[in-house]
């Protein structure tokens, strides 16, 4: 288990996008939840929606979104994150143990229905993984845009993953 992410790998056309992605806990005002989106333009200049999220959830979080705005983020432990002179990030409290799944994104248009248009809707609502995708109800299918006949195929695909 890896203490605060790893690099996600993005399919947003025809090729692929690693972005460097670390665990880090969202702070806010907000008593509510509210709708995150990254603040760097990082696939194909559109920001990373990291879906409804409250103060104090953890979640992975793109680097560049933590540079553009780093009172927003800080680390699971609570400690604020830090860069070194040549922008790397310096992840704090190392010594404390966070559980935290790194994730590798994976290719979706592997998935019936799922083409390079729903793979980078997919992206753009921060679904990167297979089973990300499993996880998605009709509904959160129609809410991010996908297509009745590919909806339909991807309801199939994971029936037969039972």
């Amino acid at each position: 288990m890896s203490c605060c992410g790893g690099k996600r790998k993005v399919s947003t056309s025809k090729t692929d996008v690693n972005i460097e992605m670390v665990s880090a806990m969202f702070v806010t005002d907000n008593v509510s939840h509210e709708v995150i989106y990254g603040d760097a333009r990082l696939l194909g200049g559109r920001r990373i929606k990291y879906g409804k999220k409250t103060n104090g959830d953890v979640f992975n979080v793109a680097v560049a979104d933590i540079k553009a705005r780093p009172g927003r983020y800080l680390a699971p432990c609570g400690e604020p994150f830090d860069f070194d002179k040549n922008g790397v990030i310096i992840i704090p409290c190392k010594d404390k143990p966070v559980a935290v799944e790194t994730v590798h994104g994976e290719d979706l248009t592997e998935i019936p229905g799922v083409g390079q248009a729903t793979a980078r809707k997919f992206a753009e609502n921060g679904i990167y993984t297979k089973g990300d995708v499993a996880k998605l109800s009709k509904e959160e299918l129609i809410k991010i845009g996908v297509p009745p006949l590919s909806r339909n195929k991807i309801e199939e695909w994971k029936l037969s993953r039972l």
